[in-house]
Formats: C-alpha cells, structure tokens, sequence
C-alpha cells in the first residue's frame, strides 16, 4: 500500500520530539516508556496511512508516492473486464483498507496509553484530531465547489489548513507525544498555540511543492492540485495578484472539468509571474519564526530536537 511505503514518518518524529520537551534526552526514556510511546508514533503513522487512501480517493489521486494509491491499485488487479465493477472495486477497496489502517491507529494507541495516568484523556485528544480532519476534508470538499471569483478570499483555505491537515500533521502528534510525558492542563494549551503556525506552514509548503516541485521527487501526479482544480491559498492569492486579465483566464482554465497539461503550465506561470509563490515563500517564513519565538517563551527543558524537526518539516523540499 502505498500510503505506508517510503513515508518520511514525520509524525512519529513529532511525537518523539514532543515527549523529549520534558527530558534532556533519549537516554532517560525508559525501555517501557520507549515501547509504548514508538506505539503511539506507530498509532499516528497508521492514521496518516487510513488519512491518505480516503483522501487519494476523493481527490482521484492516481499516484502516492510514486506508486499506484490503493483504489487505483485495486481496481487494476481485478479479474472483472468491465470498468464500471472495476471503479466500484477500487472505491470499495480503498474505502475499506483506509477503515482498517484507521482500526490499527486506535489499537495501537490504546495499548500505547493502557497503563498510563492520562491514558483515557489522550484518547479523547486522539479521537478529537481525526474528527478534526474529517470536518477539514468535508470542507475541503465544499471549497473545490466554489467558482474562481469566490475562492479570492485566503482565509477559506487557511480554515481548511486548520482543520484538515495542520493539526494531525504536526500540533496534535507533538502534543500527544507531550501528554506522554505528563505534559497537560494549561502547559500543554500554550504549547498548542505555540506551535500552530508550524502546522499552516507545514501546509502551505505542501501545497507549493505540490505546484512546483517534479513529480519524481514529490511522488505524486505532476502538478495534481492544478489538474483537479484545488482551491488553496496559494491560488486565493494568485487571485488576487494577477491583473484583471490575468484573473480572466484563471476563471476560464478554473471552469473546465479538468486542466490540460499546458493549462497547469500556464496556471503555474501566473503563480509565479504574479508574486503569489514568493508571497506563501514569505509567509511560511513568518509562520514558522512565529512558532520559534513562542515555543522559546515557554522555557522547556528540551526544545533543541522539536526545533530541528521543525525546520525540516516547513522547508522540506520534497
């Protein structure tokens, strides 16, 4: 399955680092508290996996990773000749691994946290992330609905950033990783809004990458966001950069059911040309120095690994 082969484990790392806030290092985890926290990273992993089959199939994703996504993957290994049954066979089949990957995130979590005092607390965090992405991509969904002219505001795809990958990509598996080590009350609150801006910036870079990088390095289908008409922030503010004449063919590329490749060159000109690229470059920039100095206020005794991992995670390059 492709949404489990040659991932980055980013997750797991983020929960790694958020349990190291509290200790100097590795050295003082104990092998118990070693097994069980590599479960819970091993629980976010496996939501991430469950995150991606759903999310490749509502946005007809044919490649993750370089590789087949799952309902592609199962529909070509079909006996079945028709192609009605083999598209049914696809849904169903990703529709189904993604319940089971996501079965395995909650089993693992809850032998991770079995014996521990906040166990039944950092279930219902847990729990609260993947209904946060859930709502983030039913949003998703709705936003890609809206003409051009109303996806010139910024704060629509932002709001989706918010809900649907910001959290469980870095906030809520640093903070799991925090709870771990008995990290709570208003500590682990101010350690949330702290590093929020990381998890918009995580975000905005996945989506530039998604633009501008090769599909040899980002191991999807090149420029897939453009192909399917995704309405992200980067667009909002090309939008709003581009001249009249510019926003013009925007709308008209933007009402076709789907995007030529020369129409995503042209979209991604424009992305360029108007500024809008160097304007997210900016704001992630901002995004993640705003992190920086607020995780720095709140004086844990191990920041050093979570600042390092972060760096990676907001100016990863593929």
């Amino acid at each position: 399955m492709a949404s489990v082969q040659g991932g980055k484990r980013l997750r797991a790392l983020c929960v790694h680092a958020g349990y190291l806030l509290s200790v100097e290092d590795d050295s003082q985890i104990s092998a118990d508290s070693a097994e069980q926290l590599a479960l819970l990273g091993s629980a976010t992993e496996f939501y991430q996996a469950s995150a991606l089959v759903h999310d490749d199939l509502v946005d007809h994703s044919d490649l993750r990773r370089g590789k087949p996504t799952t309902h592609v993957r199962a529909s070509q290994s079909h006996l079945a000749t028709d192609s009605a049954k083999l598209s049914d066979f696809g849904t169903a089949s990703a529709v189904l691994v993604g319940d089971i990957t996501y079965a395995l995130a909650l089993e693992c979590a809850t032998e991770a946290v079995r014996e521990h005092p906040a166990g039944m607390q950092i279930l219902r965090d847990f729990a609260q992330m993947t209904k946060r992405v859930a709502i983030g991509q039913y949003l998703d969904v709705v936003l890609d609905m809206k003409t051009v002219n109303q996806s010139l505001d910024t704060d629509r795809p932002i709001e989706v950033i918010n809900y649907k990958t910001a959290g469980y990509s870095v906030i809520d598996p640093v903070c799991l990783g925090a709870q771990f080590a008995n990290i709570s009350g208003s500590r682990l609150s101010a350690l949330w809004k702290a590093i929020s801006s990381w998890g918009v910036a995580f975000q905005l870079r996945d989506d530039q990458l998604g633009v501008f990088s090769p599909a040899s390095d980002s191991g999807k289908p090149a420029q897939h966001d453009l192909v399917e008409g995704k309405r992200t922030y980067l667009l909002a503010l090309t939008l709003q950069l581009c001249s009249s004449s510019e926003r013009k063919l925007l709308e008209r590329l933007y009402s076709q059911p789907i995007r030529s490749t020369e129409d995503c060159l042209t979209i991604s000109q424009l992305m360029e040309t108007s500024g809008a690229r160097e304007a997210v470059d900016n704001k992630i920039d901002e995004l993640y120095q705003q992190g920086v100095e607020r995780l720095a206020k709140l004086d844990f005794p191990n920041s050093a690994p979570l600042l390092d991992l972060s760096e990676s995670l907001v100016y990863r390059t593929r």
